[in-house]
């Protein structure tokens, strides 16, 4: 799979696709030691899909809702709507539709079935907004739970297309740049300035040494770092003031899930739910008759 970006739906589909390989093999050797080992694979595959999906349930039921403008720096969850701004918008290669973020797989059926032969994605930042302000997205390493999605098939070829283009939901890091959270470090900037004002003794001199014997003493250089800290303050305060405030959420340092959705919380919560049952069924069933073979 090309870049980071993983469909949640994926999962199901390796799921399915070592269920069908498992059944291959019981089917091909045909006895009972070998059925009860591919049964019990089975389960396994889909109690580890169940644990997988469970996690991110869990998380996303746990996070209450953040609005953009009051969200505290770190974890969160939001929800809302995308910017109409038009630098937020590309167009999908194949349907040629609007979005912010799209993903597409071009597959050929061969006797092994449908084999990707090209795949790509957006890569771009875009915005959300609430009713309290903006927030940019970064989506380099997302899982993406639940999207548009088109399909085309034509003359054994088939293309895929997931898009974001309404509401998006985003479960990540929250981090803010610029104004007074601007990265600025007071004593490397004083120490830098000090450092230029040595460089030219001549003007230090005239600056600061008030007693006129030509040398910088420990009272006249204190006076100079006081200069230097109260210039830096000063610099810092007009690079907070004239830099714009920007909310990024992005994955997490700590590898906790990062999920965007055009689905809301409730949905997204109930979604994975029914697929963690499904994945359950399907491991209780497929155990039961392993322990069961004779």
């Amino acid at each position: 799979m090309p870049g980071n970006f993983w469909l949640s739906k994926e999962h199901d589909i390796l799921a399915f696709g070592l269920h069908a390989m498992l059944l291959y093999f019981g089917i091909k050797f045909h006895t009972p030691y070998m059925w009860r080992w591919v049964l019990l694979a089975m389960a396994g595959v889909s109690v580890l899909v169940w644990i997988y999906g469970y996690h991110r349930m869990f998380t996303i039921n746990s996070m209450a809702t953040s609005k953009i403008g009051t969200a505290a720096q770190g974890y969160v969850e939001i929800f809302g709507r995308i910017s109409s701004d038009p630098k937020n918008w590309v167009t999908s290669p194949v349907t040629s539709m609007a979005c912010v973020w799209y993903r597409y797989f071009i597959q050929e059926e061969t006797d092994n079935g449908w084999q990707t032969i090209d795949s790509g994605e957006s890569s771009l930042t875009f915005e959300i907004q609430d009713n309290t302000g903006t927030c940019t997205i970064d989506p380099e390493g997302a899982e993406l739970i639940g999207c548009d999605k088109s399909v085309k098939s034509e003359s054994g070829r088939r293309v895929t297309e997931y898009r974001l283009t309404k509401n998006v939901y985003a479960l990540g890091e929250l981090s803010t740049l610029g104004g007074e959270y601007h990265g600025l470090d007071v004593k490397s900037d004083v120490n830098k300035l000090l450092s230029e004002w040595k460089s030219d003794k001549k003007q230090l001199l005239a600056r600061f040494d008030k007693n006129g014997d030509g040398e910088i003493d420990l009272v006249e250089w204190e006076a100079a770092r006081k200069a230097a800290l109260d210039e830096v303050r000063k610099q810092h305060a007009d690079i907070r003031q004239n830099t714009p405030v920007i909310n990024i959420i992005r994955k997490p340092h700590d590898n906790r899930p990062f999920i965007l959705s055009s689905q809301n919380p409730d949905s997204l919560h109930r979604k994975l739910r029914w697929q963690g049952f499904l994945h359950l069924v399907v491991a209780f069933i497929a155990g039961f008759i392993a322990l069961n073979i004779r």
